[in-house]
């Protein structure tokens, strides 16, 4: 019961500085990012024994850090959802310099960790450039004199946006807010 206890305080720990990190964002970053930084912290200081242990403690923590999410709750939501889905399930193929099978085989937890790391590492990677790559591919769809019409803020609309100001593409654009 005690190591449950110590455990769910750790946790807890993560959760206040998740909460902290928020409150010091400069609105680049999306609060679905600042927490899957802290899972990725949390798997690298985690001190469990079995691949299950692991995604048992994933899944309870992001559970706690979706509770903390503020106005970002859904994307709190999906981004934990999916980083623990990423890391865990693994294909045999494109999973870099480990072999796969090796990991597996060990008798130590150590070489999943670093696997399951690496995996974490390779995920927030791609999400760090998703931002550009959609912006890339959707800008050309604005063409001069368009109006485009957005509903609250959106960072990637505002990345497709800037993208196509700097290509000189000519637009108006409308924003409408939604408050409760």
């Amino acid at each position: 019961s005690s190591g449950i206890n110590a455990e769910y305080g750790r946790m807890e720990e993560y959760v206040r500085e998740f909460e902290q990190e928020v409150q010091r964002n400069d609105l680049d970053t999306p609060e679905a990012i600042i927490a899957i930084q802290s899972l990725i912290r949390y798997i690298e200081k985690s001190n469990v024994g079995t691949l299950q242990q692991l995604i048992e403690e994933l899944q309870e923590l992001s559970s706690l850090l979706k509770s903390a999410a503020g106005t970002s709750t859904t994307s709190v939501v999906s981004g934990c959802d999916l980083f623990v889905r990423f890391i865990t399930l693994v294909r045999n193929r494109n999973m870099g310099p480990v072999d796969s099978e090796s990991i597996w085989e060990s008798k130590s937890f150590g070489p999943v960790r670093c696997f399951l790391l690496d995996r974490g590492n390779q995920f927030m990677k791609r999400l760090m450039m998703s931002r550009k790559k959609i912006a890339q591919l959707a800008y050309p769809f604005i063409t001069d004199g368009v109006t485009v019409l957005t509903v609250n803020l959106s960072r990637v609309v505002l990345e497709i946006l800037c993208k196509a100001h700097d290509k000189m593409k000519k637009f108006q654009v409308l924003v409408t807010i939604s408050e409760p």
